[in-house]
């Protein structure tokens, strides 16, 4: 735990016990995410949707697998989520890993148990961070970060990762440090209109929020790729990362799912930029003129004397 005193006593969260805590570092060759049930219910399940099979590594001990046979409904997706975070120097070795998962009772997701490590003085995290200001966090996410778009019941203190993450890059994190965001699966993230209101906001905030932090420097969001699934397996009990060790094709297929729907994001905040450019050129005529009648050169000074 490094310190930072945030565990719960109840059973909170549903994959891995809470005795562990919420903030779990790997020590040496631990295998911080355990079981094949357990690493399927925190990242690797695939629901069934469209022409895609369900996939399950564990259907009797996954927490999804389990609710899928008991609903008899294979379309239902992870509720609990996990986070892994992977710190490497600017030489790409790996420094830090970590767990961080939900807590039930205190109403606090992944993200906020990853800002508190990074803000504990006396933790491991929040040394290797000050001495390695290029280095570069990978967070793995069993789905996006929220932003206020998991219930429409929530309240003041409904937490909205995407700020939380926002306001680690911003606000903690040398401003040189690169963050990868990585998620398994969406919740509520389209670009479809829904035809309910209280679904159509909380799919406007999960998107708003993707947007949020695509558009700070030194962050990216993306998806997961076959090298993401084999550094996981490596954390596991029971999977061995093994270049020959196989991604499954349904697990494939909802990486492509949640690659589509990410790019189609990034498209609009390419597009919404191209347009602003636009508008911007358009208040200056032909002539060098801008509407208020100022010369290029003049303004161009004036910023400078602003300066």
């Amino acid at each position: 735990m490094n310190g930072v005193e945030n565990n719960c006593n109840g059973e909170c969260h549903e994959i891995y016990p809470t005795e562990d805590g919420h903030i779990k570092q790997r020590v040496g060759d631990e295998r911080i995410l355990e079981s094949n049930g357990q690493f399927c219910g925190a990242f690797y399940h695939v629901h069934e949707w469209g022409t895609r099979e369900h996939y399950c590594l564990d259907e009797t001990n996954c927490i999804i697998g389990q609710r899928a046979t008991n609903e008899n409904n294979w379309r239902v997706q992870a509720k609990t989520v996990v986070a892994v975070v992977k710190f490497e120097d600017e030489n790409e070795e790996i420094l830090y890993e970590a767990r961080y998962t939900n807590c039930g009772e205190e109403q606090k997701h992944a993200e906020e148990f990853f800002k508190e490590d990074i803000e504990n003085e006396n933790g491991v995290l929040a040394q290797i961070v000050e001495d390695n200001p290029n280095g570069i966090i990978t967070l793995y996410l069993t789905l996006q970060p929220c932003n206020q778009s998991t219930s429409i019941l929530g309240t003041a203190n409904t937490p909205a990762c995407c700020e939380t993450l926002t306001t680690i890059v911003n606000d903690i994190l040398p401003p040189e440090i690169t963050l990868c965001v990585k998620a398994a699966n969406t919740c509520r993230l389209s670009l479809i209109p829904e035809n309910d209101p209280d679904d159509e906001t909380l799919r406007q905030n999960a998107v708003a929020g993707i947007k949020m932090l695509m558009e700070i420097e030194h962050v990216a969001v993306i998806w997961m790729e076959k090298d993401d699934w084999h550094y996981l397996f490596s954390l596991t009990n029971e999977l061995e990362n093994r270049e020959d060790l196989e991604v499954h094709e349904g697990r494939l297929d909802l990486d492509k799912c949640v690659q589509d729907i990410l790019a189609q994001i990034q498209d609009e905040i390419n597009q919404d930029e191209t347009g602003q450019n636009e508008n911007d050129q358009d208040g200056i005529d032909q002539n060098g003129m801008d509407q208020n009648g100022m010369d290029q050169d003049e303004m161009d000074q004036d910023e400078i004397y602003q300066a």
